[in-house]
């Protein structure tokens, strides 16, 4: 009888520790997406439609150093990949929790007794070491699921960088579209101040010589001062906008700049993705994230309700003693027992516990449906933008053509003094106010590009949360 015991040691060593308590791991039901505002092309695969470095398609290649240096040298994106490296840390940590912790303890004594009235002293030694072993056996899988929800939180990090990632490479592309549309902005109203400039010469010698009044002089002023202001204007946002971009390539704001180009000339909007199959949005990063999220909550659900149950760990201690160390290892003792901690009264605090752990699974699954509806919403909404301002920016361009034709011969008319000089004023900055949207819907329709595929997850691979 006397191996009973150890015969029980080890059944428990050996017995399954499979079950997990709680719930097992679905994915939330998705409302489907029968339709989108612009119809699809066949494609044979999803991963034909972005490529992972879908800036290319550009052919800038500013714009390419542009995003390189950011992706180096980018301090958000830095960030993010530390807390990759907290997260495997953490994941660590809960690996751990499943296995045994073993402790050593060696010590050694030594004593010198005098007798009193005599010259004689007695030496002795003591020498003693021992091993102590504690095993929590994971029979309900409390740390097991501690371990899988810490393994979906590192997922959803790496989640996270591939989002940051994307924001990151978008908010580049943007602000640099951005500063190229001032670019050619200052060009199109410096042609203008130049020519209101001459006007006002022209008006100035007529004045002088007695063929015009000086409120015509007056009101050509107002007209070159207010193009002046905007040519200022134009430059203070141009260096706010090299700032930012300064920022974003984790450079000093101010120690920075842009050389000067237009954008028409350099940045033409590219074709939409040939296809949109709503597997795409799984492609998503932040999707990809709140979905891990998900499963680390629910996950934890599991490790709340096994945390009520009793918990069986087996310790072992080992030790060894002697007056002599040559001798340390001819006697020893050991022992090994199962412990049974059964939790009797805790305030309802492990009940709270696992109530606080199911509302934040139901608040995950939420957060994690409410991301997928944001992505649909992202994708309609730039399809949306990109057929209107494609619309926009051909009317745009024959407004411009015919007001250009509509000012050249206005300008031939107030030679011959048929109109005045209100009329010319109306004309030119219709002109430039059209010229101005154009470039402006230009633009909006390079961003638009970069939104769509940034919500279509921007070239990275299908990720399955399991």
């Amino acid at each position: 009888m006397r191996y009973e015991g150890f015969a029980l040691v080890v059944w428990v060593i050996l017995m399954p520790t499979a079950c997990l308590m709680g719930p097992d791991y679905e994915r939330p039901q998705i409302p489907e997406k029968t339709q989108w505002s612009q119809e699809p092309s066949p494609i044979s695969s999803p991963g034909q439609i972005i490529r992972s470095d879908w800036w290319s398609n550009f052919q800038d290649p500013y714009l390419n150093q542009l995003i390189q240096t950011a992706v180096a040298e980018n301090y958000n994106l830095k960030i993010l990949l530390a807390r990759i490296d907290e997260a495997g840390a953490g994941l660590t940590t809960a690996r751990a929790a499943q296995l045994p912790t073993a402790d050593l303890t060696a010590s050694a004594e030594y004593t010198r007794m005098g007798i009193e009235g005599s010259s004689s002293t007695i030496d002795t030694e003591s020498y003693q070491a021992s091993a102590s072993v504690k095993w929590e056996l994971d029979i309900w899988g409390k740390n097991r699921r501690g371990y899988l929800a810490s393994e979906a939180s590192y997922k959803a990090s790496q989640a996270d960088y591939r989002a940051g990632y994307l924001k990151m490479v978008s908010d580049v592309a943007t602000t640099y579209f951005l500063i190229r549309e001032i670019d050619e902005k200052l060009i199109i109203r410096e042609r203008f101040y130049k020519d209101s400039l001459q006007k006002l010469t022209i008006y100035q010698n007529q004045f002088r010589e007695g063929l015009v009044p000086d409120w015509q002089v007056s009101r050509q002023v107002a007209e070159v001062k207010g193009l002046k202001q905007g040519l200022l204007d134009l430059e203070r946002i141009r260096k706010i906008n090299q700032n930012r971009l300064a920022t974003l390539l984790g450079k000093p704001a101010g120690d920075f700049a842009v050389p000067a180009a237009t954008l028409r000339d350099h940045l033409q909007p590219l074709t939409v993705p040939a296809g949109l199959p709503s597997e795409l949005l799984l492609r998503r990063p932040d999707v990809v994230a709140a979905e891990y999220r998900l499963l680390a909550a629910t996950h934890r659900v599991g490790g709340a309700k096994a945390a009520r149950l009793p918990s069986l760990s087996l310790t072992g201690e080992l030790g060894v003693a002697s007056s002599a160390l040559s001798k340390l290892l001819d006697q020893f003792t050991l022992g090994i027992a199962p412990e049974i901690f059964a939790p009797l009264f805790d305030a309802g605090r492990r009940k709270a516990d696992q109530r606080v752990s199911e509302a934040r699974a139901q608040i995950a699954q939420n957060e994690y449906l409410n991301t997928v509806m944001g992505a649909f919403e992202e994708v309609e909404n730039a399809l949306t933008n990109l057929n209107s301002r494609f619309s926009q920016k051909k009317l745009l361009e024959e407004q411009v053509k015919s007001l250009e034709r509509v000012r050249l011969q206005t300008r031939a008319k107030f030679t011959e003094g048929l109109i005045s000089q209100l009329e010319v004023l109306d004309i030119e900055n219709g002109l430039l106010s059209a010229e101005n949207t154009l470039v402006e819907t230009h633009r909006l329709l390079l961003n638009d590009t970069v939104t769509l595929y940034k919500a279509l997850g921007g070239g990275w691979p299908q990720e399955v949360v399991q």
